[in-house]
């Protein structure tokens, strides 16, 4: 089996955006859609979770057969996909659930941090689990996350980062060269590179970083894809995006205290280790859970958009909320605003469910963390 081809990946968002917020070359004069013209964050049921697809030589069992996407649809056939999966929100197989970033927009020149929440079945504590990073800024690359089409003679290449943990840095030096590059470019026939110097100075320059998760065979297990942006924008227009602050969520029927939980995520963008009110959380089997994030405060960000026209007008980013669980079965698995909350009827059976809650803004950011919950058997 081969592993599916680069066309066949998508960003870490919620499908219902593109890289960015770009329309496919046509709709536009200029081929770019402004960031957040589109519906963001909506995950029709059965699509492809997190953009995320299978590495070589595994195929994802939570795709489902029918996805958004024609490149989608002809991979999975290839698979001879028939009959029927897990849901997306069940993870029963390698999975990346969300790859993060510590500044989704940047100013070129920083150093940027990277963070995967992934899990592995076989090895639930990530023991023989490494990753593999690479940053993906070439220019050719960069326009076709921008789906701006340009027929340039330069190489399409992706850079290995310096680590095979979790974590991992994408170095200033990459971001300025790329920001050096783009506003160095000449116009050629079509190809309008003042238009790309433009974008640099608003709505942001996207590119990506890919990751494989690999286990100690050196097997590729799944792969994800995380687009990002650069941006040199000043004021009046709005600073560069940032992640969603640390959220609450509340876990329980909603009525019996007993069962009931207030978990919070971890103050570290990078501790994807939920952290409940008290100790270890327990719920009994085939209990119909509530799932209820609680934002606190409105953190929310704006963000320069081109209209239709080509102008610059300021759109506002939205809270989506996925869920998903090795066990049980969730109703949600992203939110579509102003609702928060799902239902997770928990296993029939007694053991431990690893439960993960991840909020994205719509536009860049993300965070998330995961809880093990103990399944008791069932109350009387």
């Amino acid at each position: 089996m081969t592993s599916p081809s680069q066309t066949d990946m998508l960003p870490d968002a919620p499908i219902g955006t593109l890289p960015t917020g770009t329309l496919p070359t046509g709709m536009l004069p200029t081929g770019m859609l402004p960031t957040g013209m589109l519906p963001t964050g909506m995950l029709p049921t059965g699509m492809l979770p997190t953009g995320m697809l299978p590495g070589r030589g595994v195929l994802h069992g939570l795709v489902g057969c029918l996805v958004g996407g024609a490149a989608l649809v002809v991979a999975l056939a290839s698979f001879g996909c028939t009959g029927q999966l897990d849901p997306p929100t069940l993870v029963k197989t390698p999975r990346i659930l969300s790859i993060i970033a510590d500044q989704p927009e940047s100013v070129p020149g920083n150093d940027i941090e990277m963070g995967v929440i992934a899990f592995v079945p076989s090895a639930p504590d990530g023991t023989g689990i490494s990753y593999h990073w690479r940053v993906c800024d070439s220019l050719p690359r960069v326009l076709e996350a921008a789906q701006i089409p340009a027929d340039l003679p330069l190489p399409d290449t992706c850079r290995p980062l310096e680590s095979t943990g979790p974590t991992a840095i994408v170095p200033g030096e990459r971001t300025a060269a790329l920001a050096a590059l783009i506003t160095s470019l000449p116009s050629s026939g079509s190809f309008d590179a003042s238009f790309l110097t433009r974008i640099l100075e608003t709505a942001g320059i996207p590119f990506q970083v890919e990751v494989d998760v690999v286990d100690a065979s050196g097997t590729v297990l799944v792969t994800g894809i995380k687009t990002l942006a650069i941006t040199t924008r000043a004021e009046p227009l709005p600073p560069p995006t940032t992640n969603p602050p640390p959220v609450m969520f509340s876990l329980g029927d909603g009525m019996d205290t007993t069962h009931d939980v207030d978990v919070a995520f971890p103050e570290d963008l990078f501790d994807f280790r939920c952290v409940p009110t008290m100790g270890e959380v327990s719920l009994p089997a085939r209990m119909e859970a509530v799932i209820t994030p609680v934002p606190g405060t409105e953190w929310t960000e704006e963000f320069p958009i081109f209209d239709y026209s080509g102008e610059i007008r300021i759109g506002r980013e939205n809270e989506y909320y996925s869920f998903y669980a090795t066990g049980g079965s969730i109703d949600t698995e992203t939110t579509n605003p102003p609702n928060r909350e799902t239902h997770w009827t928990t296993p029939e059976d007694p053991g431990t469910v690893r439960l993960w809650v991840i909020v994205r803004d719509g536009h860049l950011g993300a965070r998330g963390c995961w809880l093990d919950v103990t399944i008791t058997a069932p109350s009387s």
